[in-house]
């Protein structure tokens, strides 16, 4: 092949399609992932992406600099917090980086005129291409008919007369596509950008009053827990599942920044939730988060005389402290950064 190109993939299904367009144009396509910390991209995309493009994507981690494009967003923001075009022009910009280290002559995405209002209108798209510094170089097979020729498709290198016209937000020309092109395997559009979620939006806010460096650990937690804000200097992270207490306990190590201490505290022979304390804990807020544990446990009599049993990992020690009395749901509800998905109940997959 002597024609390379470069594919932003998600793992949906419009950026598999348009990688597959190109390859059946005996195109070589090398896919791109880029991973998020607020929930776009995940290993579980990368494996579906090799599966189904034949290829092991390339991992773009998308660090400090795309949390500053979120907190600073040059172009707006959309009904949430989501600055979509500046997402664009950042990942846009990282891909123009790699044309010259791998060869390629262009970029291929899924975008579909006018399916989203943020980004994927024909100004926008001339926008993103222009700041990135990608003119003429932004394939988008699935639209390309609707839109004026790249470079690509004027030098030949791809055939404009066997891409696409989609326009709007039906998935069926999608869907008889992916049929076409035998394209079985791909995730669903739910879930995706956190930034897009109104019960999301609190904790970023609360994560960008309080973290003025943007630390990249404290930005991944956020999608992990219930977060109770319970002075400046004080977070609480409380696990809603055993899966998201393992993914805490493994956060209490990164003391990123280093004047941000962690500890994790962890039930000790009997059902509760683990909590991630960010800050500086002194006796009274110990005392605290072991009525926060208890609030949102599944609790009978204590085990010890003491009460329930907590063991508390910092900085590579481990102690044991007393939980003694619940704290009440007002008083939890009221730490609550966002409520909007939360229980005063514990639920079995909460606690187990």
């Amino acid at each position: 092949m002597a024609h390379r190109m470069l594919a932003l993939v998600s793992g949906g299904l419009d950026s598999i399609l348009a990688a597959r367009v190109i390859q059946e144009q005996r195109v070589e396509v090398l896919p791109v992932h880029f991973l998020h910390p607020w929930g776009c991209g995940s290993w579980d995309a990368v494996r579906l992406i090799t599966r189904q493009l034949g290829l092991e994507p390339r991992i773009v981690e998308a660090g400090q600099d795309f949390i500053a494009a979120v907190r600073n967003p040059r172009f707006g923001r959309g009904r949430n917090f989501n600055p979509c075009v500046d997402c664009r022009v950042f990942m846009f910009r990282s891909l123009f980086s790699l044309m010259a280290e791998t060869g390629s002559e262009a970029i291929i995405t899924g975008e579909v005129l006018g399916q989203r209002p943020m980004s994927q209108l024909r100004k926008k798209m001339i926008l993103v291409d222009r700041e990135a510094g990608l003119e003429g170089r932004v394939l988008r097979p699935l639209s390309a008919q609707r839109l004026p020729p790249t470079v690509p498709e004027i030098a030949n290198i791809v055939d404009r007369r066997a891409l696409f016209g989609f326009t709007g937000r039906s998935r069926a020309p999608q869907r008889e596509l992916a049929r076409h092109l035998g394209v079985s395997e791909f995730q669903t559009p739910a879930g995706g950008c956190h930034l897009t979620n109104p019960s999301f939006v609190p904790k970023l806010r609360d994560f960008f009053a309080h973290y003025p460096d943007s630390a990249l650990t404290e930005a991944r937690a956020l999608n992990l827990g219930r977060h109770l804000r319970i002075s400046p200097d004080l977070k609480l992270i409380v696990a809603r599942n055993e899966s998201e207490g393992r993914e805490l306990e493994a956060l209490h190590d990164f003391s990123e920044p280093a004047e941000m201490p962690r500890s994790v505290y962890i039930p000790d022979g009997f059902d509760g939730p683990t909590v991630l304390a960010c800050g500086r804990v002194g006796t009274e807020e110990e005392e605290l988060i072991g009525g926060v544990i208890l609030r949102y446990s599944r609790r009978q009599n204590p085990p010890e005389p003491g009460g329930f049993p907590l063991r508390v990992v910092s900085s590579g020690n481990t102690r044991r402290v007393h939980a003694r009395n619940a704290l009440p749901p007002d008083i939890v509800r009221r730490f609550l950064i966002s409520d909007l998905t939360s229980s005063m109940r514990p639920c079995r997959d909460e606690v187990e």
